[in-house]
């Protein structure tokens, strides 16, 4: 038996709403909050930064483990956490982060964060395993090695 003319005319129009609400589905973007888990030494440090609402913020990608002497590391909205065995984890971010970066991440002469960032007067420190930078307001963060690599 044909379709009636109403289950003719209803048909595409309920099609093409089924369509238009499945690519609204498929293109919303996830809640700000959702991140990636944390674990390990890693979550604990960042757990004891504040978490997902702390200076860090949330995860925005996966705990790796692809670096060198056998090391992890996770990126969060302001900055990251690396971890090796023989330094634990410690967090970097801003200036001092963006120093490190210059200077070759944990390949360059410095290595490895040793401590987390924290203040000494006016001045902004972090150690690692060859040296520390220093950021002040007036100066920017500098690198000064302590030893050779």
């Amino acid at each position: 038996m044909p379709a009636s003319p109403s289950v003719k005319a209803t048909t595409p129009t309920l099609a093409t709403l089924l369509i238009g609400f499945l690519l609204v589905l498929c293109s919303t973007q996830p809640p700000a909050h959702a991140a990636y888990a944390t674990s390990g030494a890693i979550g604990t440090m960042h757990k004891s930064l504040g978490g997902n609402s702390g200076k860090l913020g949330p995860a925005v990608g996966p705990q790796r483990c692809t670096l060198i002497q056998k090391s992890c590391y996770q990126s969060f909205k302001h900055g990251s956490i690396h971890w090796t065995k023989a330094t634990g984890a410690h967090a970097t971010l801003g200036a001092i982060r963006t120093a490190w970066k210059k200077a070759g991440w944990e390949r360059g002469p410095l290595g490895y964060p040793t401590s987390n960032e924290y203040r000494s007067g006016s001045e902004a420190r972090q150690k690692f395993q060859n040296g520390m930078i220093v950021w002040t307001a007036k100066s920017g963060a500098k690198v000064t090695l302590t030893k050779a690599p």
